[in-house]
């Protein structure tokens, strides 16, 4: 049985592991996320915004040209092909990116068009729970019962994502540490070496 010392509980994270997530979005076909230049069609996986550090899924196509038959360039970072129009590009902050498209038609290379994206830092992650089995109930902080709370400790495990609205990117949970106080207000400070809740941390 878990004897609590407090009810009064702060969790940190100490580290979070880079996240190689490929960033996948529902396509936009606005005129302000996509642009046309010469029958070039480049259009963002998600919005007119590429993110640092990651990966961001990019669709180029040139009409009546075949994919293989399309080379796409950046200023910023690194652009490569996976195949079927699909193109990832992994830039740096915070500069724009600008896509330039060639395209070999009738053996001579000609520049179809290009566009300009924003880059932007990505924001910072967010330790959440799960609170009860099954749920995908995010619990980032607040009052819990104390039949939660036992369940948590004992079953769950911390987790972390960048969940601003438009982003949700998983990271790996390196390590954290549970603050608890005494009846006299003295802290204690156990730390886990992982997501899961240590035996000190229970105790």
């Amino acid at each position: 049985m878990m004897a609590m010392k407090t009810k009064k509980i702060s969790i940190l994270i100490l580290l979070l592991a880079q996240c190689s997530t490929v960033l996948v979005a529902q396509e936009h076909t606005s005129a302000q996320d996509s642009v046309a230049e010469s029958g070039v069609a480049i259009a963002p996986v998600m919005v007119n915004v590429l993110y640092s550090g990651i990966q961001n899924e990019v669709k180029i196509a040139v009409p009546g040209v075949l994919n293989q038959d399309v080379l796409a360039t950046s200023n910023n970072g690194t652009l490569v092909s996976k195949g079927k129009g699909m193109w990832v590009i992994k830039p740096q902050c915070c500069s724009d990116a600008v896509i330039t498209v060639t395209a070999n038609i009738d053996g001579k290379s000609q520049e179809m068009g290009s566009t300009t994206f924003r880059v932007r830092a990505l924001p910072p992650p967010r330790a959440f729970l799960l609170v009860n089995k099954g749920s995908t109930v995010r619990f980032m902080g607040g009052p819990l019962t104390k039949d939660a709370l036992v369940e948590v400790f004992t079953t769950g495990e911390l987790m972390a994502a960048i969940d601003d609205g438009i982003l949700d990117i998983p990271f790996l949970v390196l390590g954290f540490d549970v603050t608890c106080f005494d009846p006299m207000g003295f802290s204690i400070k156990e730390v886990s070496a992982g997501a899961k809740f240590s035996d000190q941390q229970l105790d």
